[in-house]
């Protein structure tokens, strides 16, 4: 982090996300114990917390939200204390994020879902299953699963493991 000196209202607030980044999940300063989680807010409450706040209000950074799908943005901009130019590593801000699976290699790590997807796994499975048995209309199974395959990647919901709910039967 670059700590601001509030007089450019995007010292220090602005921060250039990785190419290779689809998805920022967790943004944290470890240093700051309890309230290292940095909370994730729209760009329309960004910008109203900016307005009640201070556009160049100084501090320890609470809120980010993500702009242009490149761009952190965080919120109030950090002070020196928080963001010292010589940080120890619990002082760092720590970005977690999904990889764009244009950019991933054989060597890459791709175990992990989210509950969220359970139900394009679900949709799936019920497809796969459709093609062999009488179980459905496959052609309305397959356009249901490829549906919920685009929506997984192009997904701008915040709340990551927030189920989504799938039409199927349960006999």
């Amino acid at each position: 982090m670059v700590a601001g000196n509030g007089t450019d209202m995007n010292t220090g607030r602005n921060y250039d996300l990785n190419t290779d980044t689809d998805k920022v999940y967790k943004v944290f300063i470890p240093a700051l114990g309890g309230d290292a989680a940095l909370r994730k807010i729209s760009q329309d409450e960004f910008l109203n917390q900016m307005s009640i706040d201070g556009f160049v209000m100084t501090g320890k950074p609470r809120y980010y939200t993500i702009f242009a799908l490149r761009t952190l943005r965080l919120h109030p901009i950090p002070s020196t204390i928080y963001a010292p130019s010589s940080p120890t590593e619990l002082q760092k801000l720590y970005v977690w994020k999904y990889k764009d699976p244009a950019h991933l290699t054989e060597n890459d790590d791709i175990t992990e879902w989210k509950i969220k997807h359970t139900p394009c796994i679900v949709a799936g499975a019920y497809c796969y299953g459709a093609r062999f048995d009488a179980l459905g209309d496959y052609s309305t199974t397959k356009m249901e699963y490829e549906n919920l395959i685009v929506r997984m990647f192009h997904d701008q919901e915040t709340d990551l493991d927030r189920p989504r709910a799938t039409a199927y039967n349960d006999c």
